[in-house]
């Protein structure tokens, strides 16, 4: 299944420059993943469709990519670099939220033991991370409509 974009934040698209990446790269001290980088330039503040994956036992539902452009109008309400040095301090080092949830939780980059992309990991509320995909890429190949 193929993923389309929803507008969330924005009512027009709002692309992640090269430079809003390269300063997200170089804050975190990581190189992102070549397919989130053509994702979040044309998508940020967006919500994939379908937007269910597999979690645990159960599952839960991506919600809007977190924005790497500053923007006033939502401050660092939905900011990968805000969001991460708010909770830096519960998750371990090399782990990096993404995208969050309608719970209030978030998809995370973990680096940790990344040899080439890196895993991707659901943080609960409490800080708890959980397997969800081998990388970004399967995360979206793994995406599905939960009303199907």
């Amino acid at each position: 299944m193929s993923v389309r974009w929803k507008k969330y934040l924005w009512q027009e698209p709002l692309p992640a420059t090269p430079r809003d990446i390269a300063r997200l790269e170089q804050a975190w001290g990581v190189v992102l993943p070549e397919n989130y980088k053509q994702v979040i330039a044309a998508h940020q503040g967006m919500v994939p469709i379908p937007s269910t994956f597999r979690v645990g036992r159960g599952s839960d539902s991506v919600g809007p990519f977190l924005t790497l452009s500053p923007d006033p109008r939502w401050g660092n309400t939905y900011s990968a670099l805000s969001i991460h040095e708010e909770f830096k301090s519960f998750l371990p080092e090399g782990v990096y939220p993404f995208a969050t949830t309608p719970g209030g939780e978030y998809l995370c980059f973990d680096y940790r033991d990344a040899t080439g992309d890196p895993r991707i990991v659901f943080m609960t509320v409490e800080a708890t991370l959980l397997p969800v995909a081998e990388d970004f890429t399967h995360l979206l190949r793994s995406l599905y409509d939960s009303e199907a």
